[in-house]
């Protein structure tokens, strides 16, 4: 996990590198059940690369996603606008990294 700095808010971002894509989706998965299992709603946004990924959790966003090996995502944002501009930079990095690891 990190915490990244835009502007007064603070956003935890969090990041693990499985075997395969499959089983990074398959964490991914499991923890966006988890989410919805225990009170989490599904959460509208603007961004399509981010629908179906975006989770009410007790009144904080919660992100998820696997792009390559990487399951990634955004824990306990109090906003949800600068949530999705933050995965929205992670996606679009993973998705490079991943890439260069298909590439070597």
């Amino acid at each position: 996990t990190t915490q990244y700095k835009f502007g007064n808010e603070t956003i935890t971002a969090f990041i693990s590198k499985c075997s395969d894509l499959q089983d990074a989706r398959a964490v991914a998965g499991s923890y966006y059940n988890f989410l919805i299992d225990n009170g989490g709603v599904l959460k509208q946004t603007a961004n399509k690369i981010l629908e179906g990924k975006v989770v009410d959790f007790y009144d904080t966003t919660e992100i998820v996603f696997a792009t390559g090996p990487f399951v990634a995502g955004i824990h306990e944002a109090e906003n949800q606008q600068t949530a999705e501009k933050l995965a929205a930079i992670l996606i679009n990095k993973l998705g490079e990294a991943a890439k260069a690891i298909s590439n070597d």
